[in-house]
């Protein structure tokens, strides 16, 4: 499978270079993608993991793209509130899901999306598949996210 995902990403480095612009092989079964946004301290990330049987690949793509800014105030209930609202059935039309992760006093902010595919697709299909996934988690940056999220580089 790791010959085949960097064949898939080859591919879209080639075909859309605004979405993906460069990859990184972290280990057996994960990328670093860079991206447009690489350059404001945006990281993406995807991980792939075949089934048992081989016949499915389950991926996960992780775009870590900000915190949440309380200010020096306790956070909002509000705020909260909206932005778990956004989630259902996706943020900002996404396909992806918001998701939060506290390292040391700091709540980073990702869109985190769990495509699927068949292993009996061709390579080209996947890579297709997989672009339309990292458009989205692109076109759901576009406009400022909403209080308390705090995009980097904005």
């Amino acid at each position: 499978m790791r010959q085949r995902m960097l064949k898939i990403l080859g591919e879209i480095k080639v075909k859309s270079p605004s979405i993906l612009t460069d990859f990184l092989e972290e280990d057996a079964s994960s990328f670093e993608l860079k991206t447009e946004y690489s350059k404001y301290d945006h990281r993406t990330w995807l991980k792939y993991e075949p089934t048992s049987d081989g016949e499915i690949v389950r991926m996960e793509l992780t775009h870590l793209f900000g915190s949440l800014d309380f200010g020096r105030s306790a956070p909002d209930p509000g705020h909260l509130l909206r932005l778990l609202s956004m989630n259902i059935p996706s943020f900002q039309g996404s396909g992806a899901y918001l998701g939060v992760r506290r390292s040391n006093d700091t709540f980073f902010v990702s869109l985190n999306s769990n495509p699927i595919f068949l292993t009996r697709w061709s390579d080209e299909d996947i890579a297709e598949a997989l672009t339309t996934h990292l458009f989205d988690l692109t076109m759901a940056l576009i406009f400022e996210p909403p209080a308390p999220i705090k995009q980097f580089g904005a």
